[in-house]
């Protein structure tokens, strides 16, 4: 299994919990590190950064779970599903890629949009804070992230895709949606 992060950091830490979860049900680890992990049936996983070399060419794989999929710091981040494509078509594993958005931009974007349309073969889901209300979040702490200016509540409690906060420009839109006005 390839466990993706955002960053090496990020992965490993994913990882820490895999570790902490076959722990809890009973110890089946026969190998562990920061990166890695392997069970006495086999199994193995690997703990990734978002850098496509890093699991460009891995065979065999029978699960990919990328974390944080709205989230990584390229221009063009499809370079990273460029680069686990081949893997699925080659292993035909479970490609789960979750992520709190990120704006109306990257490969995590369009591959929810056309899910949802139908238009590709992954099932979109959606979980809002609400999912989470009185088991890990407050009415008092929502109260006080959608009164907290500083955040994108809709973005980041909400799951809605607004806006990136790197864009200059704002929400992007398409020019066709507006007449041009002469001079």
């Amino acid at each position: 299994m390839i466990v993706a992060g955002n960053t090496q950091k990020h992965a490993n830490r994913l990882m820490y919990r895999l570790q902490q979860l076959f722990k809890l049900i009973h110890n089946h680890i026969v190998e562990e590190r920061a990166e890695y992990l392997k069970l006495d049936n086999g199994t193995e996983y690997f703990a990734f950064p978002s850098n496509p070399s890093s699991y460009r060419g891995i065979e065999k794989v029978k699960a990919i779970f990328v974390d944080e999929g709205a989230h990584f710091d390229f221009v063009d981040d499809y370079i990273v599903y460029d680069a686990l494509e081949p893997i699925t078509l080659a292993s035909k594993p479970d490609l789960f890629i979750i992520s709190t958005p990120n704006g109306k931009r990257g490969f995590f974007y369009e591959l929810y949009v056309q899910a949802v349309a139908g238009n590709n073969k992954f099932k979109p889901r959606f979980w809002n804070y609400e999912k989470a209300m009185g088991w890990l979040y407050s009415q008092a702490d929502i109260d006080e992230k959608k009164r907290d200016l500083t955040i994108d509540f809709e973005q980041e409690y909400n799951g809605q895709f607004t806006t990136t906060r790197h864009s200059i420009f704002g929400e992007i839109f398409k020019t066709e949606e507006y007449e041009a006005v002469e001079f």
